[in-house]
């Protein structure tokens, strides 16, 4: 059982990031658009396109809101801070990735 739950943990997580890459490639319209109107560039987390609980019993509903609600969120907030102290409007996810 610990074999298969490791195994689904680990795709999970993969899923995870394979999601965060799709958002990334929203993001970059995103700065594109913004840069060009000389605004702050700021990052939203997505709405799930599904309930918290529609991967029961699987994943539980209270899982899927921390990790979207809290840990995700987290990552929005922190990129959008660092973008904030950095003082410069970034030319795309790229750039801030690279510096």
């Amino acid at each position: 059982m610990k074999n298969s739950r490791r195994t689904f943990i680990k795709n999970a997580a993969l899923g995870t990031l394979g999601l965060s890459v799709a958002h990334i490639g929203c993001a970059e319209k995103v700065i594109a658009t913004v840069a060009q109107v000389q605004k702050p560039v700021t990052f939203t987390l997505p709405s799930l396109p599904y309930s918290f609980d529609a991967l029961e019993p699987v994943i539980d509903k209270m899982t899927m809101e921390i990790h979207h609600g809290k840990h995700h969120q987290a990552y929005i907030n922190n990129l959008n801070k660092a973008i904030l102290e950095s003082k410069k409007t970034p030319e795309s996810l790229e750039s801030i990735l690279k510096n």
